[in-house]
């Protein structure tokens, strides 16, 4: 999830980081706000997909298995005994719901205040739409396809009536609503915020665009909102005729139409997500980043100690060329009768976690290497990353150890496939 939360929000802060440096000035309102809720949704999908931009990786990952202590023998605490620890990773996800779930709440508190003040006027059913007049004096505003105006301005200002018809024919409440998941995923990212401004403003002027469209005066129109202008803000998932950035709105009632040109300026953001998508997904950088995030085989223990340092470095390794990967040879290998969680699991219960390592409170990930070939044993067993000497040695032995497999096959005969498998220790 934090994987997913990082991807998605660099894309979307480069996306609207585009559309706030090259189109924010643009006068293609509709187009402008469809592209942005169309390419808001691709960055949070994109993340969702893998995409090898490269070679296929030569690897394959095994399930994550975290152990009970009992199973290594290290003595545990005592029963009354403070053992636990405060994981960073905990209280990152911790404050990260706390924040989404204050968002979800707050939109939900909107909403219900906005059914509210719709229930409390006068309901009139009229073509496409409903009119909820109040006798209070109060901001005009529309929801769904409810529109709430004060008997005054029901009365005296038709202008303010078909500006909110534009709102509910072109369903900007909807718009509203979609965005909030945005504001809920990545509620930290102030870009997000701006941006359902943003996304608010091309609704007015959209919506100012309609009112001019049907011969309205445009000079009689802009001091009517002059006249409207004071007041707050009251419902932030409703669309107020009072908003905010009067200037703004008056502004690009008067400016000149942009060219269609301008539209392709969309595409120069395309190479951008691609490049943050390949760098989101690269497996290049080193078999440690993705390894993180791999399925892993974990051991774990009951002794709480912080984390420390990587010892000893990465090793030169080359690939047997005659070998297959993994990932692409057609029936994959087999262990035991199981698939790679059994093998996972066989390697778990003969790891030793070594008296050397546990003193020294060193703990990492080793990744190794090996292939089965075509009668099955498991040979060309090495090290392509290590941590420790006693740890890199426990690793080997074990996988050295392994019984027969059931080869893979290429085209109905026997190959030789390539694996790659991490094996992290872990003092807790």
């Amino acid at each position: 999830m934090i994987a997913y939360i990082i991807k998605s929000g660099l894309l979307i802060s480069l996306f609207y980081s585009f559309f706030i440096l090259f189109m924010r000035r643009t006068t293609f309102f509709r187009f402008n706000r469809v592209v942005l809720l169309v390419g808001s949704t691709i960055c949070l999908t994109l993340p969702l997909i893998e995409f090898n931009f490269g070679p296929a990786m030569e690897s394959m990952y095994l399930p994550h298995l975290v152990l009970p202590a009992s199973i290594v023998g290290i003595d545990g605490p005592s029963a009354g005994e403070v053992t636990g620890s405060w994981d960073w990773k905990k209280i990152l996800t911790l404050v990260y719901i706390l924040g989404a779930g204050s968002v979800v709440l707050l939109t939900a508190a909107s909403i219900v205040k906005t059914v509210i003040m719709i229930r409390r006027g006068h309901r009139t059913d009229l073509p496409d739409m409903r009119l909820s007049v109040v006798e209070e004096d109060m901001p005009s505003f529309s929801f769904l396809r409810h529109v709430v105006m004060s008997r005054e301005d029901f009365e005296q200002n038709p202008m303010i009536l078909t500006h909110e018809q534009a709102h509910v024919k072109s369903l900007h409440s909807v718009d509203l609503l979609l965005f909030s998941a945005v504001l809920a995923l990545h509620w930290f990212n102030p870009l997000a915020w701006i941006m359902r401004t943003e996304l608010k403003m091309l609704h007015e002027y959209e919506a100012d665009e309609a009112v001019i469209n049907q011969g309205i005066d445009a000079k009689l129109y802009q001091l009517l909102l002059v006249k409207k202008a004071v007041g707050a803000q009251r419902f932030q998932m409703a669309n107020g005729f009072n908003h905010t950035k009067l200037k703004n709105r008056i502004t690009m009632m008067q400016s000149v139409k942009s060219s269609n040109w301008l539209r392709l300026g969309y595409v120069a953001c395309v190479p951008l997500l691609a490049a943050a998508l390949c760098f989101c997904t690269s497996k290049s950088n080193s078999l440690m980043d993705a390894a993180d995030n791999a399925y892993e085989a974990t051991l774990s223990y009951d002794k709480v100690e912080s984390d420390s340092p990587l010892e000893g470095s990465t090793m030169t390794h080359e690939i047997d060329q005659e070998a297959i990967p993994f990932n692409l040879v057609e029936v994959k290998p087999t262990f035991n009768v199981g698939d790679a969680n059994a093998f996972a699991k066989w390697v778990n219960s003969n790891l030793v976690y070594p008296e050397s390592a546990k003193k020294a409170h060193i703990q990492g990930r080793v990744m190794c290497q090996f292939s089965i070939d075509e009668e099955g044993n498991l040979v060309d067993a090495k090290i392509l990353r290590g941590v420790d000497e006693a740890l890199d040695n426990e690793a080997l032995r074990v996988i050295k150890m392994s019984p027969k497999w059931e080869p893979g096959f290429m085209d109905g005969k026997p190959v030789k496939v390539t694996f790659t498998f991490p094996i992290i220790y872990t003092l807790k």
